[in-house]
């Protein structure tokens, strides 16, 4: 069984910062507050920040689910302002 590779923020409902392995071969660009590991080719461990992505209504179905890159900043002292970009 895989582990998380996401946890929900503490009293901020909704955001979650999610951690995939890069080319993980179950798990790939689900991602919400994201940063990814295995980017940097000298360091598997590194994590790189790749933006804040929400889930796109018009492209999930009923098969799959797409999140959409919606911002490549974002300031974690802030994190309130991140409620502006849900649906």
């Amino acid at each position: 069984m895989e582990p998380r590779m996401g946890q929900p923020i503490p009293h901020h409902e909704g955001l979650f910062v999610w951690c995939p392995q890069h080319r993980h071969p179950l798990w790939h660009n689900e991602v919400r507050l994201t940063f990814m590991r295995g980017l940097q080719p000298d360091n598997d461990t590194t994590f790189t920040f790749l933006g804040v992505y929400r889930l796109s209504i018009a492209l999930t179905d009923t098969n799959h689910l797409v999140w959409e890159r919606v911002t490549t900043d974002c300031d974690l002292s802030q994190i309130s302002d991140l409620a502006h970009y849900r649906l």
